[in-house]
């Protein structure tokens, strides 16, 4: 349900345009977006429809917290909402603007884990 496109809320057919929304949420999840719908496990599936119609309706005031600032998550969005049903996505062009989410915050995700540095210590002191 928390990535389900509203299409699939809708019962309407689905199609490939529909997986790259369900995609695009799950982005968001990855770069740590608060999904309103997901923030009150009790809300019954009208409620997270009515939320997300309104989150799609208005991404930039209730939508884009954290990733406001960055324009490869407003790229997607609009390219997204531009399909059509029979519409071949670009894949590409999704597989692009992510890579640029990645290299332009790479120091993030080089840092080494606190999990990995106690291995390395703890190896470290057992070949001392």
């Amino acid at each position: 349900m928390s990535f389900a496109s509203l299409n699939a809320h809708n019962n309407i057919d689905l199609s490939r345009r529909d997986d790259l929304w369900s995609l695009y949420f799950v982005i968001l999840d990855f770069l740590e977006e608060k999904l309103v719908w997901r923030e009150v496990k009790e809300y019954t599936m009208d409620e997270v429809k009515e939320i997300k119609t309104n989150c799609l309706n208005n991404p930039e005031r209730m939508l884009w917290d954290k990733t406001k600032n960055i324009e490869e998550v407003r790229n997607i969005f609009y390219y997204i909402k531009g399909l059509k049903y029979q519409d071949m996505p670009d894949y590409q062009r999704i597989k692009g603007q992510l890579i640029s989410i990645y290299e332009r915050n790479q120091p993030i995700y080089m840092q080494p884990k606190e999990h990995l540095l106690f291995n390395q210590r703890t190896q470290a002191l057992n070949n001392t």
